[in-house]
């Protein structure tokens, strides 16, 4: 019996990439460096120091480390300010009626990810009162396809693995998942993955309330 939903962030609940796109194609305008829709996609998944590397490894001088620790932490306001201009209205399709009914149903759930704003866009979406956990970057050390993170929102929410669903954007985050012991619901850019219970494109192609409520996951 599912009686836990642990959501990815991105891609799931809000599409932030856009945010981060924008920031990193601002501050490689400022910097004089190359930045286009094939190196945006080159660094999805990575974090920001990683995307900075990236970026500066394009670059046709050596910056020093204050110059890099100065470049991050204006990457981080501009993406800051990207982030203050969300609104509910741009989450994903399905992802607030989702939470909406899972919290009316006495469903637990809990959200987590890496990026370094979560709290932030949680509060801008006006979404931690639907929320029992948060996980954010802060908390965990390893990555997935390493599990650590689902496994730690599973234990704020009190719950074991086999009684969670993951809901996933990734592959990555889907092969997290089952390396949890948690069964899988695959949107978006892992609704290819064949080991999931369930699979859609969005939150708005299926009730998982009504699902879970059934005993059909």
């Amino acid at each position: 019996m599912i009686q836990a939903v642990i959501f990815e962030l991105n891609g799931v609940l809000v599409d932030v990439d856009l945010c981060h796109r924008r920031a990193w194609k601002r501050m490689a305008k400022e910097q004089g460096l190359p930045f286009d829709d094939r190196l945006n996609a080159r660094m999805q998944g990575m974090n920001a120091q990683q995307g900075l590397d990236f970026m500066l490894n394009k670059a046709r001088r050596n910056y020093s480390l204050g110059e890099k620790l100065a470049l991050s932490a204006r990457n981080h306001d501009l993406y800051s300010d990207h982030i203050a201009l969300l609104t509910r209205e741009q989450m994903l399709p399905g992802a607030l009626d989702t939470l909406n009914a899972l919290k009316k149903q006495g469903v637990k759930r809990a959200v987590e990810g890496s990026d370094e704003n979560m709290k932030g866009i949680l509060k801008q979406l006006g979404l931690n009162d639907l929320l029992d956990a948060v996980v954010d970057e802060n908390q965990f050390t390893h990555q997935k396809p390493d599990p650590e993170s689902l496994l730690l929102a599973a234990k704020k929410l009190g719950v074991s693995p086999d009684s969670c669903l993951a809901v996933a954007d990734s592959i990555k985050g889907a092969e997290a998942a089952l390396k949890a012991g948690m069964k899988v619901l695959a949107i978006g850019n892992a609704a290819a993955f064949n080991q999931a219970a369930l699979r859609a494109e969005t939150l708005h192609e299926i009730d998982l309330a009504a699902l879970i409520a059934a005993g059909n996951i």
